[in-house]
């Protein structure tokens, strides 16, 4: 069993070529944000044992975005992927290829971590938060030929580490890799460990 101690969160910064257009318009009102200024997903399920990317998406609206900066704040427990720092956050290539516009009624991932973040140890004990990123996203919006903002869109995604061997008998789809993650057994969920009828390494139920 392997678990990890706290390190302090990295922050990284990426600022695009698209800064404050010449048409912007600082004195008239601002049309509405693409999103609420905070956004709190719900906590995502990553499997020890696989390798997942991290990605931000920006829906636009009725309004095209162009996307100015962003700040990405990636926080963990430990280095649950057994080697030193934290991924990158680079732009993504179809955000450089729409020249950091996103058109009004598109959805379109921002940025990317990198290299794949591979889950090789798992926290002591199954519960909270093991890694959250904070994505802070400038923009500014255009409606007709004029430009408003800057704009500031925050979300917070946290993600939970789920192991065999951690108490709960697993089954869901994680949608990040496409794996169907199945347990049969926990060997040390209550029933379970009474019994000792539970392989420990696959949480499958012994024959």
């Amino acid at each position: 069993m392997a678990f990890v101690m706290a390190i302090a969160p990295e922050l990284s910064v990426l600022a695009s070529p698209f800064s404050a257009p010449a048409d912007l318009d600082h004195n008239q009102s601002a049309p509405p944000v693409i999103k609420q200024s905070e956004n709190h997903s719900s906590v995502v399920r990553l499997r020890h044992g696989h390798q997942y990317y991290f990605t931000n998406r920006i829906d636009a609206h009725g309004n095209a975005a162009g996307i100015n900066r962003v700040d990405v704040t990636f926080t963990d427990k430990g280095a649950f992927n057994n080697t030193e720092g934290h991924p990158e956050f680079p732009f993504t290539d179809d955000l450089k290829n729409r020249k950091y516009i996103i058109n009004p009624h598109e959805s379109v991932i921002t940025v990317k971590s990198n290299p794949l973040y591979a889950i090789d140890k798992h926290p002591p004990k199954r519960g909270g938060t093991d890694i959250s990123i904070k994505y802070e996203t400038y923009y500014y919006l255009r409606t007709g030929d004029k430009w408003y903002g800057i704009y500031i869109d925050v979300h917070y995604q946290p993600y939970m580490i789920t192991w065999c061997g951690d108490g709960v008998v697993d089954d869901y789809f994680d949608d990040s890799i496409k794996v169907q993650i199945h347990e049969e057994c926990d060997p040390l969920q209550s029933s379970w460990k009474k019994s000792g009828n539970c392989d420990p390494t696959t949480c499958t139920v012994k024959n």
